[in-house]
């Protein structure tokens, strides 16, 4: 068996395995402001970003994710789900199923707004992903977090798909062209001063190249520091910056890429 045959088996199996129920009993630490993190909202809770996902805090240790201006053009829905809750630690999976394909043919046009040539056939493209949360509290307001994942995704039908040579979308469009991806991070979170709370997460992403490149694999490492404002229990504004250094099909860049979202959040802890 190939070495990348081999990673898309333990792909597979990771992938089950963090689908699998889990019989371990757990108490859910549920906080508000908790994404990124092993932790879920409080039951009642919902948070919308102007530019991120909207959560929803639900009864029996899960949580859904969804991003409402993604959410026509390439449908999909998340879920959180907590797994163990005791002294420090905290696990949850993290599981998103995606239909891109509407989005892609979106964008498969002339002009504005075409990002891909416009005689692209783009085929029926079903998206997995995976993670593994685990989040250590160092103290009440402050968060360290692992996180392991994995995409898998299948094409169906007739494909001139390009990959999307460009940061963020090479690295999670990867699996649409190869069948799966890896990816990995570490992320600190907490309170600075006051109102004022900051956030360091390091990301690795580690993808099957396309057939024709001159290396077997590509990767992607993202460091993103962000400071948000919590002006109160309903509202909170943020600004950050994302670091990316990647390799594409045509050799590697560097980019940095500006942050900014506005969060609402409404019940349980408002």
């Amino acid at each position: 068996m190939g070495g990348r045959s081999l990673i898309r088996a333990l792909t597979i199996v990771v992938v089950i395995g963090l689908i699998w129920p889990s019989s371990a009993a757990a108490e859910s630490t549920r906080s508000a402001w908790s994404a990124d993190t092993a932790d879920l909202l409080p039951a009642g809770r919902t948070e919308v970003g102007l530019f991120g996902p909207a959560r929803v805090g639900l009864q029996g240790d899960v949580e859904l994710q969804a991003h409402p201006l993604w959410f026509f053009l390439a449908p999909h829905m998340g879920a959180k789900w907590r797994h163990h809750s005791g002294g420090s630690w905290s696990v949850a999976s993290r599981h998103t199923l995606s239909y891109p394909t509407p989005l892609l043919s979106v964008l498969s046009r002339e002009g504005t707004g075409g990002v891909l040539p416009v005689e692209t056939e783009v085929p029926h493209i079903i998206n997995l992903t995976q993670d593994i949360l685990a989040t250590y509290a160092l103290r009440e307001d402050q968060r360290l977090s692992a996180r392991l994942g994995a995409r898998l995704a299948a094409a169906l039908g007739e494909s001139t798909l390009p990959t999307i040579d460009v940061p963020l979308a090479y690295s999670r469009g990867a699996a649409w062209h190869e069948g799966f991806a890896l990816e990995a991070g570490l992320s600190w979170s907490g309170r600075v001063v006051a109102t004022l709370f900051g956030g360091l997460a390091l990301d690795l992403f580690l993808l099957p190249a396309p057939e024709g490149s001159a290396d077997d694999w590509h990767h992607a490492v993202e460091l993103t520091p962000q400071l948000t404002w919590r002006i109160s229990d309903s509202w909170a504004l943020m600004a950050g910056a994302k670091f990316v250094q990647g390799s594409y099909p045509f050799g590697e860049q560097s980019h940095v890429l500006p942050l900014f979202d506005v969060t609402y959040g409404w019940g349980a802890d408002d």
